[in-house]
């Protein structure tokens, strides 16, 4: 019987972020925390193919509502250059979700920024993904943990639309997204369940963690409603692992793992 595509975990981000997820694991996440450790060293170093070494081919960046690819990232982040003070990572918390793992650290800047001020804390979050036995971050975020305004030097960028066709892979995901969307619209716990990993979780833009109980039991006592599917942005498939996401109009960020 061929695997069934299901839904792990929705991670949301606003642009304040709110506390870090729970805690778990043993030698995988030490695996992902040695991993997270390199790629601070790679970016303080301007160690571009160390970094490109520990990130998928697909790598997305999300900053102030902004998708920032690989190669961008790259280019204008750790390009040649005067080497830097690694940041701080307090209060490393990981939720391991089979071959993904979500890390959220408090991230404190150690070097002004090119306006000569140092920038306040900032949440980041990756989304790690194991394959082939080895750990990559396949997705970061960083959201102000004050709010400020955006800067002029960066401002908004749209995110990428949603492209015409799907491969079959991510055909699959999309159409478990879209089943999954149309049982929390009808207001069907049971539908919900069959596409969704019993481990299932959901954790806010506030850090709370909502358990695949919870999440049946709202469901069930709503209304049924229309609703209104939303392509993702982007899905990103790494054999039976993938991920997708979007950013909403208010500039938050909503992403999906899923695994067979």
């Amino acid at each position: 019987m061929t695997p069934r595509m299901c839904l792990l975990a929705v991670l949301a981000w606003g642009l304040c972020a709110g506390p870090a997820v729970a805690q778990t694991g043993g030698g995988d996440r030490d695996a992902v925390m040695k991993v997270q450790q390199q790629l601070e060293e790679a970016f303080s170093k301007r160690d571009a193919t160390a970094w490109a070494r520990l990130t998928t081919a697909d790598f997305v960046r999300i900053a102030n509502g902004r998708f920032i690819s690989k190669d961008e990232w790259i280019r204008d982040n750790v390009a040649p250059g005067a080497p830097r003070k690694p940041a701080l990572n307090e209060d490393p918390q990981i939720r391991l979700l089979g071959s993904v793992a979500v890390l959220v650290v408090k991230n404190i800047r150690q070097m002004p920024g090119p306006n000569g001020q140092t920038p306040g804390p900032d949440r980041l979050t990756r989304v790690f993904v194991k394959t082939d036995g080895t750990w990559r971050a396949a997705l970061t975020v960083t959201s102000p943990l004050t709010q400020a305004a955006p800067a002029a030097s960066s401002p908004a960028r749209p995110a990428p639309a949603a492209p015409a066709s799907w491969t079959p892979q991510q055909t699959e995901v999309v159409d478990t997204i879209r089943a999954i969307n149309t049982a929390v619209a009808g207001a069907k716990p049971d539908a919900f369940s069959a596409v969704t990993a019993d481990s299932f979780i959901a954790v806010g833009a506030s850090g709370d963690v909502v358990t695949k109980a919870d999440r049946m039991k709202a469901i069930g006592a709503a209304k049924p409603s229309p609703g209104t599917f939303v392509p993702p942005a982007f899905v990103h498939v790494y054999g039976d692992v993938a991920t997708a996401g979007w950013i909403n109009s208010g500039g938050g960020v909503t992403v999906k793992a899923l695994a067979k």
